[in-house]
């Protein structure tokens, strides 16, 4: 397949950055530190599961901005630099693209991530929480890592400066992952009619709250994490299909000229005539 030798290219340009490297340790450095400082703290006998809840939160956080750092500026960069028709002199087409600069992205994500994952199952080991329970966890935080991912590489197929891209993928993140729930939880509080329980599916910080077993197996959002989990998925693969569909266009797009550019174009007629240049 030609989408390999693209991925492997992004991978080789990613493997030089330092970012990349540090963004592990640290990530595993602090779920460290989490795990050490809750056995030093706690008593013998305690539920390990307010650490499970202390790295989910942090690995959430990772994850989330994930879009914002790795793939929010992977488009908009090759527009800046001239190179995305370059690509398009070859076999690829806008899905191939998307799709090769989106794994090489989340390959380096998905090492981050995975720096976290086997802490993350110690407390299962200490007591008070199931495999079940870690298992849905770390579901949730994949899934996260795909919509912040697709998240990114949606607004930098539609923009080229790196300050914009950066936030409107914060905008359109925090949209989708706080607003909805707040959005289902006031509606339902305050104007006391039935909403429909997609608005909390859509958001990847409901899907983290309903992977938790107190959630998972009773209350009114019982067997709610895997719909949460379809919604997301399904977001995600529409936002890759939305980007590698308008990437080609984007170069067909005239480009504006703005207003000192048009000015030099006529500025040549109005030299030979001091009434029209005065008008």
């Amino acid at each position: 397949m030609i989408l390999w030798p693209i991925v492997e290219r992004e991978l080789r340009i990613a493997a030089r950055r330092p970012f990349v490297q540090w963004m592990r340790f640290f990530a595993a450095l602090v779920a460290l530190a989490l795990l050490l400082l809750f056995k030093a703290t706690s008593p013998p006998n305690a539920s390990a599961l307010p650490v499970l809840v202390a790295m989910s939160i942090l690995a959430f956080a990772i994850s989330i901005l994930a879009g914002m750092v790795l793939t929010a500026d992977a488009l908009s960069s090759e527009k800046r630099g001239g190179t995305l028709g370059l690509l398009f002199l070859t076999d690829l087409n806008g899905h191939d693209v998307a799709r090769s600069k989106l794994a090489a992205a989340g390959i380096n994500a998905f090492c981050a991530l995975l720096a976290v994952l086997p802490i993350m199952s110690f407390p299962v080991m200490m007591g008070g929480v199931t495999g079940g329970e870690y298992f849905r966890v770390a579901g949730a935080l994949l899934v996260t890592h795909c919509f912040s991912l697709t998240t990114g590489l949606l607004v930098s197929a539609f923009g080229t400066e790196t300050r914009t891209v950066t936030l409107y993928t914060f905008l359109l993140t925090l949209f989708v992952t706080g607003f909805l729930p707040a959005l289902y939880e006031n509606v339902k509080e305050f104007a006391n009619v039935s909403v429909p329980h997609v608005l909390l599916w859509l958001s990847p910080a409901s899907c983290l709250w309903l992977a938790f077993d107190q959630n998972y197996s009773t209350g009114p959002f019982k067997q709610e994490y895997w719909w949460s989990v379809v919604s997301i998925l399904g977001v995600s693969a529409t936002f890759v299909a939305l980007s590698g569909y308008y990437l080609p266009r984007a170069l067909r797009k005239k480009p504006q000229i703005s207003r000192r550019r048009w000015f030099e174009r006529v500025r040549p007629l109005l030299d030979g005539d001091p009434i029209l240049w005065l008008g």
